[in-house]
């Protein structure tokens, strides 16, 4: 049976009254193939960056029936970069993870433009294409710059509202 495993990393930055930021790295919902090399991955503001280290194995995708994960082993590097915090770290026994869990805590100041629902510092078609996913997955894991219209709602008056923004540009 496979073990489920997350990783969770908290980066304090400068306290405040601003709420936490939480940002989840979803490895399952990459859909990439099984061995699929993974050096780097960037999620709402976040990069995170995996290398082979010494004497290891490449960082890899997994997959099977059950979904996909990230494969680490023994000798794997990386580093954690976004909300002005850097973190290192390395693997030193071989696994699985299905999820990452980046808790920020304190103030910070978003970084991406209203639209730019898959944080790539582009508004442009590819933001309707991931609205319209957050929408038929779960529109609540959805990022503030989803919420185009401004209505406190993610749902599909920001996909027409993202549309027509795109045909005024």
């Amino acid at each position: 049976m496979k073990k489920l495993f997350s990783l969770l990393f908290v980066a304090l930055l400068a306290m405040s009254a601003w709420a936490d930021t939480v940002v989840t790295v979803d490895f399952n919902a990459q859909g990439w193939d099984t061995n699929t090399l993974v050096t780097d991955l960037k999620v709402d503001g976040v990069n995170l960056t995996f290398d082979r280290g010494e004497g290891s194995t490449k960082p890899t995708y997994y997959t099977n029936t059950s979904g996909g994960a990230l494969h680490l082993y023994g000798g794997n590097n990386g580093t954690w970069e976004g909300y002005a915090t850097e973190v290192a770290f390395n693997v030193n026994k071989q696994c699985r993870f299905t999820t990452i869990i980046v808790t920020v805590a304190g103030q910070v100041e978003p970084e991406y433009e209203l639209g730019d629902v898959n944080h790539d510092h582009a508004v442009n078609i590819a933001d309707v294409t991931a609205l319209i996913d957050y929408l038929l997955n779960d529109a609540s894991l959805a990022p503030a710059e989803a919420n185009v219209n401004g209505d406190e709602n993610v749902n599909i008056s920001d996909v027409t509202t993202l549309i027509d923004m795109l045909l005024q540009q």
